[in-house]
C-alpha cells in the first residue's frame, strides 16, 4: 500500500538533493526508491506554455503548395505552375493558394486565368492588397478598365493612397478616354513621388492634349 511522511524543507538552504527512501522489516530492507529534487529560492514558478502542432498527413495539398512557392522563387515557374495548380484543385478555398497560383500565371501574362482564381475571393472580408494588385492588372491587360479602376478602388479604401495605384488607375482612365480624371490620377500620384520622370512626362503630354481641345 502506500505510505506517506511530511517534513518541513524549510531548513534547507536552494540547491539540488537526492532524497532516499527505505522500507526495512526489522534488520531487513525489502524496498527502497530515490529520487532527485531542487528547492528554489523563488517563491513560484508560472506553469509552462505547450504548444504542439501535428504535420498533415502525406497527402496533403499543403506540400504541393510549399514546393511550388519553393519553385517559383528559384524562377522555376511552369514547375511552380504545376505544384501549385495540383494544391489549389484539392484545396479550391484556400486564399493562400490562389493567391500564389494567381501570381504565378499573372508573370506568365495568362490573365485569363488569374480572374479565375481570384475572381472568386474578391468579396472576401478581407482580402490581401497582392490579390487587389494583381486581379487589377489582369483586368487591364485584358482592355477591362472599367473592372480593373473598380478593383484598383477597393485597394485605395482598405489600404490607403498608394502611387502604384494611382498609375495604374490613370493608366485606365487614359485609355477610356476619360483624361481628365487620368491626370487627376497621374497628379496625385505626383505629390506623393515626385520622383517619377515617365508619370511627368505623360502629364505633361496630357495637359497638352487637353489644352489643344479647349
Amino acid at each position: 500500500m502506500n505510505f506517506r511522511h511530511e517534513f518541513s524543507l524549510q531548513e534547507f538552504p536552494p540547491g539540488y538533493y537526492r532524497l532516499q527512501v527505505g522500507l526495512w522489516d526489522g534488520e531487513q530492507e525489502i524496498l527502497s526508491e530515490e529520487e532527485n529534487f531542487e528547492i528554489s529560492p523563488v517563491s513560484a514558478f508560472p506553469r509552462p506554455w505547450i504548444h504542439t502542432k501535428t504535420l498533415p498527413p502525406p497527402d496533403h495539398p499543403v506540400y504541393s503548395f510549399l514546393l511550388g512557392k519553393q519553385l517559383f522563387n528559384k524562377g522555376e515557374v511552369n514547375k511552380a505552375q504545376a505544384k501549385l495548380e495540383e494544391a489549389f484543385q484539392k484545396k479550391p478555398d484556400s486564399l493562400d493558394f490562389a493567391l500564389n497560383l494567381a501570381q504565378v500565371y499573372s508573370v506568365q501574362k495568362k490573365h485569363h486565368q488569374v480572374k479565375q482564381v481570384l475572381m472568386a475571393f474578391s468579396a472576401v472580408s478581407e482580402v490581401p492588397y497582392q490579390l487587389y494588385f494583381i486581379l487589377g492588372k489582369s483586368h487591364q491587360a485584358l482592355g477591362e478598365f472599367d473592372q480593373a479602376i473598380a478593383v484598383y478602388n477597393k485597394a485605395l479604401s482598405h489600404y490607403g493612397i498608394n502611387f502604384n495605384l494611382l498609375n495604374s488607375i490613370g493608366e485606365c482612365y487614359y485609355h477610356l478616354g476619360i483624361w481628365d480624371e487620368a491626370l487627376a490620377a497621374w497628379e496625385k500620384s505626383l505629390e506623393i513621388n515626385d520622383h517619377q520622370p515617365d508619370i511627368e512626362e505623360k502629364v505633361k503630354i496630357l495637359k497638352k492634349k487637353i489644352s489643344e481641345l479647349d
